[in-house]
């Protein structure tokens, strides 16, 4: 049916889920919009699911439904989701989003534009549980925290996707993807695993196929940080998960976007890999404060994408085969 699924996938999330349903609580309409909204108890063993029904008891400006599902991976949680959503707009917010009063009606109507239009997402704030550490402007995106472009527009090639919090997809484009052939090769986090890349990987399967995304500036939403995500540790250990997740989204990204140059054979690009790390490390020796951590980030970065290539050497041209496989022939309509 036409309308709006705000679906929190969660684990373990009941220090947090209680504040997020409170600013999805304070949304105001000027339509009559059917939504909902459904929170995915991803293999809890806390009282999430007790703390969700008492928050939103005695506000209760639309449904709230729990629906279980005890296999861990957020790709699974979001499978669930388009299982159980009664409407054709589904919004995940992750269980630290606050999200703006407006939120439902601007996806609602920025959907509208375009029936070619798969998923949007727009601007996020940080609201960090203690003073923020010196590197965090600079790395903030890596939280899912900033602007996404220039100003509101479609997202081209050269970027491929949009992050995945407060992403919102067309539900017909979800089970037209997967109804072609595709199956995602990175599952998302599972517990408190740092794995990443399983939204670009989504978004950029569905450029593949012919999909388009849209970035609007308007659709605003807050991101609580936890201290214990403001780490030096954990910043190094997020972008170790993008790494590992890189040898995956360098194929889907060399097939969308032309400009883009990977190489087919498996020991150029640990070769192309190891130089980055190399140049990176080089800087962070001889570098100013900030500069020279955000170097030794980087160098994480592509240690790990190293580690993951030689961990798949047997599997890349497999990998890189059926991949290149399903963007060229994967197009609606061919």
């Amino acid at each position: 049916m036409n309308g709006v699924t705000v679906a929190i996938c969660c684990y373990n999330s009941s220090a947090r889920i209680a504040e997020t349903l409170r600013h999805l609580s304070l949304q105001r309409l000027s339509e009559n919009i059917p939504w909902e909204v459904l929170i995915i108890d991803n293999a809890c063993t806390d009282d999430t699911v007790e703390v969700a029904h008492r928050a939103w008891q005695g506000v209760q400006p639309a449904p709230l439904r729990i629906v279980p599902e005890k296999i861990p991976g957020l790709m699974q949680a979001r499978h669930c989701a388009m299982r159980e959503s009664r409407y054709e707009l589904v919004s995940f917010i992750d269980d630290d989003n606050w999200v703006a009063a407006d939120w439902v009606e601007r996806v609602w109507q920025r959907l509208q534009t375009d029936p070619d239009m798969a998923a949007c997402g727009g601007q996020n704030a940080a609201a960090t549980e203690v003073a923020a550490p010196f590197w965090f402007d600079r790395m903030a995106y890596a939280y899912a925290v900033g602007k996404q472009a220039e100003s509101s527009s479609y997202v081209t090639p050269q970027r491929g996707f949009l992050w995945g919090a407060g992403l919102t997809i067309r539900k017909s484009a979800w089970y037209d993807l997967f109804g072609c052939g595709f199956t995602s090769k990175l599952s998302g986090r599972k517990g408190g695993q740092l794995t990443a890349g399983e939204d670009s990987e989504l978004c950029l399967a569905f450029m593949s196929r012919g999909w388009k995304l849209f970035y609007d500036e308007r659709l605003q939403l807050t991101h609580f940080i936890p201290k214990n995500r403001l780490t030096d540790r954990y910043i190094n250990g997020l972008f170790q998960g993008f790494g590992r997740s890189e040898t995956i989204l360098m194929i889907y990204r060399a097939n969308l976007d032309k400009t883009f140059k990977i190489k087919s054979v498996w020991w150029k690009n640990c070769i192309s890999a190891f130089r980055l790390l190399l140049r990176f490390l080089i800087r962070s020796i001889f570098s100013p404060r900030i500069d020279r951590f955000v170097n030794r980030v980087y160098a994480n970065y592509e240690w790990a994408l190293v580690s993951q290539l030689f961990r798949e050497r047997k599997a890349f041209d497999r990998l890189f085969q059926s991949i290149t496989d399903f963007s060229g022939w994967c197009g609606r309509g061919k």
